[in-house]
């Protein structure tokens, strides 16, 4: 009887302990789920406001440039020396290439990021294109007159410039700003400016933020108005990261009508293999 007993009261201290080790156990199980979870919430948030504070810079950088861009458009389009171009009933090469050259050497010494200008005279339906070398034809942007489409005014355009000199051809990048001005129911501008601009100064910037940022994993990327990258690294970004990321931002396109907006999505190595 008496075994019994101890027999009995060892199995229920045996059960309280076991009860009471589960019980902490299962405490101690929930706290570590709880702190993990707030660790990657309070993770994310942070990985998150830095996204958002180096997107804010390469918004900065970009609104600055185009700011910059448009006034200068603008005031180009009103300089005396362009507009003796621009309107001129006769062509005169030798006043052209004085004029143009004076215009030239004063923009590229102040804003040496600017590739070239390109004055059209709807008198002559003409266009000079001066940069580097000082003459070069410019067909693509010919073409783009010729189409009779709507160019956006003092609105970027990243475009190949298919340029040509001594019959070769050589295509650059550039980011390009129009300023014209069109009569009614005229198929091409009065006259027009066209400013090109080198997209390496804020290619550059984005590289410089990789950089710093590369052991974090955290990578920058420029779309252009068709939705194509701007100067990708491919040691960055896999090409499969790259064509998942785009289908990403697409659909965030179609779920949010804001201007400026941001989204998280999650990629899986696995889907790169």
């Amino acid at each position: 009887m008496k075994l019994s007993a101890l027999f009995a009261s060892k199995r229920f201290l045996f059960k309280i302990v076991l009860w009471i080790s589960a019980s902490v156990l299962f405490i101690v199980g929930l706290l570590s789920i709880i702190i993990y979870f707030n660790a990657q919430s309070l993770m994310i948030n942070k990985e998150s406001d830095n996204s958002k504070k180096l997107l804010l810079q390469v918004k900065y950088n970009t609104n600055l440039m185009n700011e910059t861009m448009s006034r200068l458009t603008q005031s180009l389009y009103l300089n005396s020396e362009i507009t003796s171009i621009m309107f001129a009933e006769q062509e005169n090469m030798v006043d052209v290439i004085k004029r143009i050259n004076n215009v030239v050497n004063s923009l590229t010494s102040s804003y040496p990021y600017i590739h070239s200008i390109s004055i059209y005279n709807r008198n002559l339906d003409q266009f000079y294109n001066a940069g580097s070398p000082i003459f070069f034809d410019d067909p693509q942007l010919l073409g783009l007159f010729n189409a009779n489409q709507l160019l956006p005014k003092l609105k970027p355009i990243f475009r190949n410039i298919h340029k040509v000199v001594n019959e070769s051809s050589k295509n650059e990048r550039v980011l390009s700003y129009f300023m014209y001005e069109t009569s009614l129911n005229a198929e091409k501008p009065n006259g027009a400016v066209v400013i090109n601009v080198k997209p390496e100064w804020l290619l550059d910037n984005i590289k410089q933020i990789n950089m710093v940022d590369q052991q974090k994993g955290n990578n920058v990327f420029i779309l252009d108005q068709h939705g194509d990258y701007l100067d990708v690294d491919e040691n960055i970004a896999k090409p499969d990261k790259l064509i998942w990321l785009k289908e990403e931002f697409e659909k965030h396109k179609i779920t949010t009508s804001e201007s400026e907006s941001s989204f998280k999505s999650n990629y899986l190595e696995t889907q790169g293999k």
